[in-house]
């Protein structure tokens, strides 16, 4: 069930991955213009301050997508050693 869960939220974050540098590509004054426009996107203020805010840090479309295609295989090593440590039948004294 988490390794579903973890393919799930690793497919959801490379469908997604275009969003934040498509904000960053519309600049920060074109966004708050719209804010400022739009009453109901005020509730998206602090996300979108946080996008700018991490603009210095933020990849190309191709990089953001690579690196949430990526995110299956960042958990393996845990994954690879909880399975070897946890019994599939229970053990028996």
């Amino acid at each position: 069930m988490r390794q579903e869960m973890n393919q799930l939220a690793a497919a959801f974050g490379a469908e997604s991955s275009y969003i934040e540098p498509e904000l960053l590509k519309a600049g920060e004054a074109q966004i708050k213009g719209f804010v400022a426009a739009e009453p109901r996107l005020k509730v998206y203020g602090f996300y979108l301050a946080d996008v700018f805010r991490r603009a210095p840090h933020t990849l190309t479309d191709a990089e953001e997508k690579l690196l949430a295609d990526a995110g299956p295989l960042a958990g393996n090593p845990a994954a690879c050693s909880t399975s070897s440590r946890t019994p599939i039948f229970p053990i028996r004294r």
